[in-house]
């Protein structure tokens, strides 16, 4: 079993899903979460300008569906989540090379 996802990775899955305009499956599916994992972060994401919510009617079982889409400030956002994880795999990569994690060494470092 692998690790659980960091909350950052999920927000920038779900800002990832949304590059394109996005119907709520495409979204679980594409970040590989489920419906309650979505709505955790949706209110968050809408709140700070990092996705938009649409109203497309006439389309679903209840007459209207919601189209997700992230903005410029989300993808903005999205370019700096993927370089923090970027910077994490790294050092993840040192740690399991050097056996020491580099975080810990503080400014100094070793050498």
């Amino acid at each position: 079993m692998g690790r659980a996802r960091k909350e950052y990775e999920i927000i920038a899955d779900i800002l990832a899903a949304c590059k394109k305009p996005a119907k709520l499956i495409r979204i679980l599916q594409s970040a590989n979460i489920n419906y309650q994992t979505f709505y955790k972060y949706r209110k968050r994401l809408l709140r700070t300008g990092l996705i938009e919510e649409s109203i497309i009617k006439g389309v679903g079982p209840t007459g209207c569906n919601y189209i997700y889409r992230t903005t410029a400030k989300g993808l903005h956002t999205l370019e700096l989540l993927r370089k923090k994880r970027i910077k994490w795999l790294e050092e993840q990569a040192d740690e399991a090379v050097c056996g020491i994690n580099a975080s810990a060494l503080g400014e100094k470092g070793v050498f």
